[in-house]
């Protein structure tokens, strides 16, 4: 929408194609490996002393627990329980070493993707405290995307239990991600954009990846503290997509040197992001009535 002479106007179809690309441009951007660890590794030189974070990337796997080849070239036919077992950031030798330095503060992060039926996605992230073996995962999607719940966690639960990284009881498994407001009598993850769960098939958005990143980076900023999440939980629904490109998205491709050149070089229309800017116009206003 476009603000004119206080009236709201249609904006032209081809702009509103613009703003459709662009979002989805950006979406497909920050997944990149490449631009995840730039992003991540930023906030990793940032901890205070103390703290000792691994960043250990993205796992991707299908239902049935098999590692995808595509994203994991060298693991044709691998479980995933052998994948986290023979994963070298929780090598006993590597755990032990890095707990002896740091005896209160170890963690490994990392976000998983699970792949099913045909070109669908949905991703969540993880925090393994190694220390207390604890295994944190924060699903953005809760009763919208259900296979982050119904499939994923008990998937990766189950591979950390057989590598013998965590434990069968319920408490080494936390789960976060569950907003306690209710709309339409419903509790949703973050993802819940505010349409009525009756009068549309899916009333969520589509940055999953875009908020496991982020998650990870609010968990770096706050020296390695999720409580963070409830204060996500408090944005109006309508309001959140605007704010994921107000506070981490534009920021990260106009102000970071290396981002922006990389968004450039990946999208051909990405010089003029205010094009954006009537979309989040009209996303706060819309928040607030």
């Amino acid at each position: 929408m476009e603000l004119i002479r206080g009236e709201m106007r249609e904006e032209p179809i081809s702009e509103r194609l613009l703003i459709s690309d662009m979002l989805q441009n950006i979406i497909y951007f920050f997944n990149q490996p490449e631009i995840r660890n730039h992003v991540i590794h930023h906030y990793l030189k940032l901890l205070p002393e103390g703290e000792h974070v691994t960043w250990d990337e993205t796992y991707y796997f299908n239902e049935k627990g098999m590692i995808d080849t595509h994203y994991h070239p060298d693991h044709e036919d691998v479980t995933l329980d052998d994948f986290i077992k023979n994963r070298p950031a929780y090598q006993i030798d590597t755990l032990k070493h890095k707990s002896k330095k740091t005896p209160q503060h170890y963690y490994v992060i990392f976000t998983c993707c699970i792949l099913y039926e045909e070109h669908k996605v949905h991703f969540l992230s993880f925090i393994y405290n190694a220390n207390k073996q604890v295994l944190v995962g924060f699903d953005p999607g809760i009763h919208l995307y259900h296979k982050g719940q119904d499939v994923l966690i008990p998937l990766l639960r189950k591979a950390f239990i057989k590598a013998g990284l965590i434990s069968k009881k319920k408490e080494a498994m936390e789960r976060i991600g569950l907003c306690k407001n209710k709309y339409f009598n419903q509790r949703y993850g973050i993802q819940y954009e505010g349409s009525d769960p009756s009068t549309t098939s899916l009333p969520a958005d589509s940055f999953c990846q875009s908020w496991t990143l982020f998650f990870l980076i609010e968990f770096l900023r706050h020296g390695c503290s999720d409580e963070f999440v409830s204060t996500w939980c408090k944005i109006k629904p309508k309001y959140r997509e605007a704010f994921v490109l107000l506070y981490y998205f534009l920021p990260w491709l106009q102000q970071n040197a290396f981002v922006s050149k990389k968004w450039l070089e990946f999208y051909h229309n990405g010089k003029d992001l205010t094009i954006l800017l009537p979309y989040v116009i009209d996303s706060i206003q819309s928040s607030s009535k």
